[in-house]
């Protein structure tokens, strides 16, 4: 999700909002989205990163 959004922009939402946002992409991924993405394995700075397919 980071890559989405310039640093700055990033940095400047809420740390629980962030969490959030990810949780909803990752469910999105498993539900709806499972035709369109992927997901992979995590960064070690825990972020999940996904192929489009």
């Amino acid at each position: 999700m980071k890559e989405l959004f310039r640093g700055f922009e990033w940095n400047r939402i809420a740390k629980g909002n962030r969490t959030k946002l990810g949780s909803m992409m990752y469910a999105y991924a498993l539900g709806e989205g499972a035709e369109a993405l992927e997901p992979l394995d995590k960064t070690p700075q825990n972020q999940q990163r996904y192929r489009k397919l």
